[in-house]
C-alpha cells in the first residue's frame, strides 16, 4: 500500500503544504512537515471516552466539545482550565462516541445500526464504512489473535472520514472510504505492521508530532529503496 516517494518528492511535499497554509506559527511548520496525513492526531497518552447511552448523535450540539450542553464539554473545559486554557497540552484526550453495533468478537456477526449519509451534516461527526465490518467478520475467525471492532460515531472529523483506531497500539488511520482500503487495513494490523498502510496513517498514542511525521518519512524511503531493488 502507498507508492514509494523519492528525496525529490518529499521535498517537494513539504513546500507545497507550506505554501498552501502560509504563516510562520509551529503549527503550520508541524504541518506542513507532513507527506500525507500524518501527524492530524495531536500527541497524546491517554485515551477517555464517553459512550451515550441514546442512538441518535444527532441529538448532539454541533462542536460538541466546546458545548456548554454536554459532559464532555465541561471535561475538556476543565482539562484546558487545568493546563492555561491550551488543551492541546493534555497528555489526555476526550471524546464522546455512540456504539452502533457493540463488539463484534471473533466470527460473531451483529447487525449494524447504521445511520445513512444524509444524516452526516454541520458538525455532526456520523462515520458509516459497512465494508470494514463486513471484512471484519468475513476474516474474523481465521485471524491468529482476538480481533473486536466497534462501529461508532464522532471519531476523527470529516476531513479524515472514515476513520479507524486501533487500541492498544493507538494507531489513527483515515481516508478508508472503499473497499481495498478496508482489507489492507485488517491485514496490515493481524501483520503487526501499522505503518505499511503509512499514506492513511494519521498518528499513534505515544508519539510526537515529529516523531508521526519521521516515521511516515523512514517508511516512505524504505519502501522506495525496495521497489529500486525489485
Amino acid at each position: 500500500m502507498g507508492k514509494p516517494l523519492t528525496a525529490e518528492q518529499i521535498e517537494e511535499r513539504r513546500a507545497k503544504r507550506a505554501a498552501r497554509r502560509g504563516g510562520s506559527d509551529e503549527g503550520a511548520k508541524e504541518q506542513s512537515e507532513a507527506l500525507f496525513i500524518e501527524g492530524s492526531v495531536r500527541p497524546y497518552q491517554r485515551h477517555y471516552v464517553v459512550l451515550e447511552s441514546h442512538n441518535d448523535p444527532m441529538a448532539w450540539p454541533a462542536k460538541l466539545e466546546r458545548s456548554p450542553e454536554h459532559l464532555v464539554g465541561a471535561y475538556v473545559r476543565a482539562i484546558a482550565e487545568y493546563f492555561d486554557g491550551n488543551i492541546k497540552k493534555s497528555p489526555l484526550l476526550v471524546t464522546a462516541a455512540i456504539p452502533f453495533t457493540g463488539a463484534c468478537n471473533g466470527a460473531t456477526q451483529k447487525a449494524p445500526v447504521m445511520p445513512t449519509e444524509d444524516r452526516e451534516e454541520g458538525a455532526h461527526d456520523v462515520m458509516v464504512f459497512p465494508e470494514l465490518l463486513r471484512i471484519h467478520n468475513d476474516s474474523a475467525a481465521e485471524a491468529d489473535k482476538p480481533r473486536n471492532l466497534w462501529i461508532s460515531s464522532h471519531y476523527g472529523g470529516h476531513r479524515y472520514a472514515a476513520t479507524c483506531i486501533v487500541y492498544p497500539s493507538g494507531d489513527w488511520f483515515g481516508h478508508l472510504n472503499d473497499e481495498n482500503k478496508a482489507q489492507n487495513l485488517v491485514e496490515a494490523i493481524d501483520d503487526e505492521d501499522p505503518l505499511r498502510l503509512y499514506e492513511l496513517w494519521r498518528g499513534r498514542m505515544g508519539l510526537t508530532s515529529a516523531e508521526m511525521h519521521q516515521a511516515v518519512k523512514d517508511k516512505a524511503q524504505a519502501a522506495e529503496a525496495v521497489a529500486e531493488n525489485a
